[in-house]
């Protein structure tokens, strides 16, 4: 196990990856990603109500496979994300760990 590895195992909270309706019990890092927070737009208003749009860095250990998880999604203390873009982090040959961008899954109405 890498170090940082190690680190998401010990600090990282309790989350839930899902792919093909089996769930996956691991620790991930997750926090919004922040850049110019004047400009930033956190949420949008719909027709049908008003939509998150913040996205999240997700830091997640080796063994979540995400290159082969297409229609994946994470659970989070309750909330469901959907994975924008996921890439492994790779030291001396190895994948340390993955470097994920999520946002908040929404329910699908059509």
């Amino acid at each position: 196990m890498t170090t940082f590895a190690a680190l998401i195992d010990a600090y990282g909270v309790e989350a839930a990856l899902v792919h093909g309706g089996i769930s996956e019990e691991m620790r991930v890092f997750i926090n919004p990603i922040l850049t110019n927070r004047s400009d930033k737009t956190w949420s949008a208003v719909t027709p049908l109500g008003e939509r998150n749009k913040a996205r999240y860095y997700c830091f997640c250990p080796p063994q979540a496979g995400l290159d082969a998880a297409k229609d994946a999604y994470l659970i989070v203390d309750g909330k469901s994300y959907d994975f924008v873009r996921a890439e492994p982090y790779v030291v001396e040959g190895s994948v340390s760990h993955w470097e994920a961008v999520v946002k908040v899954r929404e329910e699908n109405y059509e």
